[in-house]
């Protein structure tokens, strides 16, 4: 075999330059001798025209057939991560091909994986010695040097060689940016960043380069722009990006605590001004009193109509001052939505009354008798279990909602959201220390702690999609047996912000609570301070004198449910009767409610009684639903079949 490469080339110690061809004859191809010594023991060297001619001998046909079929071995041993496998197969490789350019350089690339860098560093070495172009093997080395041996000048030497080769390479560009940022030559090395992503625009580590190196100079709203391009434009997050990604999200994060010291007066202004324009529009004053007296919650709000006075009070605790604005912000934002919700008469009143509170002890029952075995007093586990059972319902009323005003604040409110970010990632970090806890979990009912993990990471979900990439606060949650029904519970959120109407987050704590089996934990009654107020079905007789309507109600529903499937119409019916679980008042013409199985219509409170109870008669006639209408179906389906006839 003869290898031949110009002296100019050679690459005789990695550290020094050495001018081969400024030497005696003699001299130089000792050193090449001495250099080249790993190709074979019986190496001839001769120096023709500025050039090392090399030869050594050829191994047989059979032997070099088999080491090539080993060194499609190694490769795949090195692709599962078995590199101590593949350095063994690679080594046999070049015991017969010593010239296998591939091979040796993959070997150099097993020891770096496993930490073994000057072996790695000699493997490149001498593929360089091989073929002095090369430019995977100059780039390995000054990720060596860079990354691992903090020798920068020496790396910068290797990744220069490489820009020389290969100037197009986004990788290598990347990688030369980052050197040069560690030596704090911000210019070039943003040059080289810019350069690379327009070679391959869906690299992670290039915006990440971008970012840091305009955080590192105070250019703090450039440096969160170009985050937010990452996570918008670069490829998925994998095994290999993971770092990267971290790397970026905590960055993303001190860029806005950084964004929030700054702009902190201008976000106070906002609360200031958001304030004045809900007292505005609600014809309410709104207090906001410091109260580091709160137990189990940073802020309270009272409504004024629900404690009889003419303002709403909002209490909070004194803490991160970052927080803070996000904090008013979210209870300004409940005071929103009650507001919205009453001027459709679609508000409803959370209670947990002695019967709710009774069922939820119960189905704790069986800890409550764990904690007497584990010594506890009778006070103690009395006063635990209210806590919890008060804790749990809370949580189950707040975080639908607390869904619906995160997605309002993120959309509506730019000027919030360095506050708006901090804080979630503090309430993230509380959640997960709830999961990560034993003692928590050890002393908490298995029924409370599933349903709190569960809601958790709907929440973490919920944060996670507004986000879009910038937190991942899901994750510790993944494998863990409550994210099955937490994805169920973040899609029952889904669906309804796709066709949100105000007042729909009550209807959204009902379906949480079928799926964490808590409908019995809780009651919702209507908000009687609504002018909207009617009889209700307690009133047969009215409901008697109303039959004319409620025949061509029936009748109405009758038409539109012949072609309809029968899933769809009990779609509809369930929904109905979960509205009814809060009241639907038949005693108004006007058409006041809607429906999200029929978006696009809204009808009377009676129209809406005779859907349920066609729906009904649809899918199961035994049904007893509570409504009087048997004699006005009668007659109903009797002009029905004649106009069917007809």
């Amino acid at each position: 075999m003869t290898i031949i490469v110009s002296l100019k080339d050679i690459v005789i110690d990695p550290n020094k330059d050495i001018d081969l061809t400024g030497m005696s004859e003699e001299k130089a191809i000792e050193l090449i001798q001495k250099s080249y010594g790993f190709l074979s023991s019986a190496i001839n060297v001769k120096i023709i025209d500025g050039k090392a001619v090399i030869n050594f001998p050829d191994e047989q046909k059979h032997k070099v057939d088999k080491a090539l079929e080993i060194n499609r071995e190694a490769v795949s041993n090195a692709e599962k991560g078995k590199y101590k496998r593949a350095i063994q197969l690679f080594q046999q490789v070049l015991e017969v091909l010593p010239n296998h350019i591939e091979a040796r350089r993959n070997l150099g690339m097993a020891h770096m994986e496993i930490g073994q860098y000057d072996e790695a560093k000699n493997y490149l070495i001498d593929v360089l010695r091989i073929e002095p172009k090369d430019t995977w093997s100059y780039l390995l080395l000054g990720n060596i040097y860079s990354k691992h041996e903090h020798d920068l000048k020496t790396a910068e030497k290797f990744y220069l060689k490489t820009y020389e080769l290969n100037p197009k390479d986004s990788y290598m560009l990347n990688n030369y940016a980052a050197l040069l940022l560690e030596l704090e030559k911000f210019n070039e090395a943003e040059n080289l960043f810019t350069e690379a992503l327009s070679i391959n625009p869906k690299y992670p580590n290039s915006y990440y380069g971008l970012a840091l190196s305009y955080s590192s100079q105070g250019r703090i709203e450039l440096a969160l722009a170009t985050l937010n391009d990452l996570f918008k434009n670069a490829s998925g997050e994998d095994l290999r990006s993971v770092p990267v990604y971290q790397n970026a999200r905590e960055l993303y994060f001190e860029l806005n605590v950084k964004i929030a010291n700054k702009n902190l007066s201008m976000i106070t202004s906002f609360i200031e001004d958001r304030k004045i324009n809900l007292e505005t529009l609600g014809n309410h004053p709104i207090k906001m009193i410091e109260d580091n007296n709160l137990e189990n919650v940073t802020a309270r709000t009272q409504m004024a109509w629900k404690h009889n006075r003419d303002y709403h009070e909002i209490k909070f605790k004194k803490i991160e001052r970052l927080i803070i604005p996000h904090i008013l912000a979210h209870e300004m934002e409940h005071i929103s939505l009650e507001h919205e919700a009453r001027k459709i008469g679609r508000n409803r009143i959370f209670m947990s009354t002695s019967e709710n509170r009774k069922i939820a002890i119960n189905s704790i029952g069986d800890h409550v008798y764990k904690l007497k075995s584990m010594g506890f007093s009778e006070n103690s586990i009395t006063d635990t279990t209210l806590k919890l059972v008060h804790g749990l319902t809370n949580q189950l009323f707040n975080i639908p909602l607390d869904m619906v005003i995160e997605k309002r604040l993120f959309q509506e409110f730019d000027v919030l959201r360095p506050s708006q970010f901090i804080s979630l990632f503090n309430f993230a970090e509380q959640n997960l220390n709830v999961f990560t806890n034993a003692d928590i979990k050890r002393l908490t009912p298995e029924l409370i702690y599933r349903a709190n993990i569960t809601m958790n990471v709907a929440y973490a979900l919920c944060i996670d999609s507004l986000y879009q990439g910038r937190t991942n606060y899901s994750l510790p949650y993944k494998n863990s047996n409550y994210y099955s029904n937490g994805e169920k519970l973040f899609q029952l959120w889904l669906d309804t912000e796709n066709n949100y109407r105000h007042g729909d987050e009550y209807l959204l704590v009902d379906k949480f609570a079928r799926v964490l089996k808590l409908q019995d934990w809780y009651s919702i009654d209507i908000d009687e301070a609504e002018e909207i107020v009617g009889e209700g079905a307690t009133n047969p007789e009215l409901l008697k004198q109303k039959e004319p309507a409620t025949v061509m109600y029936l009748l109405s529903a009758m038409k539109r449910f012949e072609k309809m499937h029968k899933d769809d119409i009990y779609k509809v019916a369930g929904e109905i009767a979960l509205l009814g679980r809060t009241g639907i008042d038949y005693t108004k013409s006007n058409k006041r409610y809607s429906l999200q199985s029929i978006p696009e219509e809204q009808f009377t409170g009676l129209q809406l009684l005779a859907m349920m109870y066609v729906g009904f008669q649809n899918i199961d006639p035994s049904l007893n639903v509570g409504l009087d209408f048997k004699d006005a179906y009668q007659t109903a389906l009797k002009l029905y079949s004649k106009s069917e006839e007809e």
